[in-house]
């Protein structure tokens, strides 16, 4: 290789790392961010000729793996606060109130029903999955 095709080869190596820099910067959001992982990697196995099936396989597996919550809340279960909530400055639930989940919202927001005595109307609140944690 003569170092004309070799400061070719640089060039066009510093283009690509420069471009999946910025493109990691724009994108936010896990997912946004794991595809554009895996677009890189496939990009860098075309690169250098090698073939990165198995590794891809391997980090989506991985990823499903690490990014399954801990509780998977259905409607109707019971389920423990894990931290207080609070509604302006007044605590709406203390963390270790139970719970019973009666509605979902795209498996995003849960609207639970207090079990315990309650301070304000009549107990229901939308909550995240952070906020829960099986009995």
């Amino acid at each position: 290789m003569t170092n004309e095709e070799r400061k070719e080869m640089y060039q066009e190596w510093e283009n690509f790392v420069f471009e999946i820099f910025c493109q990691m910067k724009k994108n936010d959001g896990h997912d946004s961010r794991c595809a554009l992982l895996i677009e890189t990697i496939k990009d860098l196995g075309e690169y250098i000729r090698f073939d990165t099936t198995a590794f891809i396989e391997a980090i989506s597996k991985y990823d499903k793996e690490a990014c399954k919550p801990d509780v998977e809340p259905k409607v109707g279960g019971i389920y423990r606060v894990t931290h207080d909530v609070y509604f302006g400055d007044e605590v709406c639930l203390w963390k270790g109130d139970i719970v019973k989940i009666i509605s979902n919202f795209r498996k995003v927001s849960y609207e639970v029903q207090s079990l315990m005595p309650i301070k304000y109307d009549n107990g229901k609140w939308w909550l995240t999955l952070g906020c829960l944690e099986e009995v």
